[in-house]
């Protein structure tokens, strides 16, 4: 996965861009990022992302933003054919 966070994020899978275009999907795949080899908390996410506080569903749409992030992985996984 190559990873770039200078002059805006960029993240791509086998040469795919896995770099989500609406903000709060590219807020948490930032942070993840950033966050590399860690355990990121859900709480830290929601605060990142509602930093005024988590509105009514929270929880639903930061698992809807991660569930999108798998799957443009996944993806990028395919579009990359089979491991030799």
């Amino acid at each position: 996965m190559d990873v770039r966070i200078l002059g805006g994020l960029s993240v791509r899978e086998n040469g795919v861009s896995i770099t989500p275009t609406a903000a709060a999907p590219r807020q948490v795949l930032a942070l993840l990022t950033a966050s590399a080899d860690q355990v990121v908390p859900v709480t830290v996410l929601t605060e990142e992302l509602w930093p005024s506080g988590a509105p009514r569903g929270a929880r639903a749409e930061l698992q809807a933003h991660i569930a999108g992030l798998r799957a443009l992985v996944a993806d990028a996984l395919r579009a990359a054919g089979p491991a030799d």
